[in-house]
């Protein structure tokens, strides 16, 4: 009889204030769905990466050592045998020692990787669980969905951890659940600066006849405020979203 798979033990915790980036969490991702998938199965991703100085979170990496020995045990797998590059998702994340362009940390800054799925599908259901995350401003409101979270942005995050053993790899994954913006900075599309060229401006970009009233961009909110008014009456909790305290 085939060993029945042990259901992993989740500890639920949350992080102090870190340094985001990539913050694919207002709409899940279906960028690195397999080829052929069809639409009805995709499962698509959460996900984002902060930094934490190593110092602030030790209490944390403390908890996920302890669960690794727990996992090691439980797989025959002799503590003293542990190495740090069996350990996937979180040891790995200090600063590589050849450059890395995806590595945005500082001295001292460890980076964890957070993700959660949209979509699960399991055998016993007929569709599929859906999971969104709890994303809310400093002021703890529901964020405006419509506001993307620019890399920089300060952020607590709440999560369940959980430890895995697969293929010889010791592992920790860190499951979404929610996210609290404390300091924020914008997502710019506009940080591409280009010299003049010579000739005319072309027709169709010839803003010297548009009435500026006629162009409404809105009001970016403030880098540590709260969702302003207007902002606020469109603001709702999406379906299968927890609400989760800060």
């Amino acid at each position: 009889m085939p060993k029945k798979k042990k259901k992993p033990k989740i500890t639920r915790m949350r992080t102090p204030k870190g340094r985001v980036y990539w913050a694919q969490i207002l709409e899940p991702s279906f960028m690195f769905e397999k080829e052929g998938t069809p639409p009805e199965r995709m499962e698509g991703q959460f996900k984002i990466d902060v930094y934490f100085q190593e110092k602030d979170i030790k209490d944390i990496l403390a908890k996920f050592h302890a669960m690794i020995k727990i996992e090691a045990a439980e797989n025959n797998i002799p503590v003293k045998e542990i190495k740090e590059n069996m350990i996937k998702d979180w040891a790995l994340s200090r600063k590589p020692e050849k450059p890395d362009p995806k590595w945005f940390g500082r001295d001292g800054e460890v980076r964890l990787r957070f993700k959660q799925k949209h979509r699960v599908f399991t055998a016993k259901s007929v569709t599929p669980l859906i999971f969104n995350i709890s994303v809310k401003d400093n002021l703890n409101n529901p964020w405006n969905k419509s506001i993307e979270i620019g890399n920089e942005s300060m952020c607590i995050i709440d999560f369940e951890a959980y430890s895995y053993c697969m293929s010889g790899s010791l592992g920790v994954a860190c499951r979404l659940q929610g996210v609290q913006v404390c300091e924020f900075v914008s997502y710019d599309r506009d940080n591409v600066d280009f010299d003049q060229q010579d000739g005319d401006a072309h027709a169709f970009n010839d803003m010297s006849n548009v009435d500026d009233e006629d162009i409404d961009f809105g009001t970016p909110p403030s880098s540590s405020s709260a969702v302003t008014e207007s902002e606020e009456a469109t603001v709702s909790v999406e379906e299968g979203q927890d609400d989760i305290p800060f």
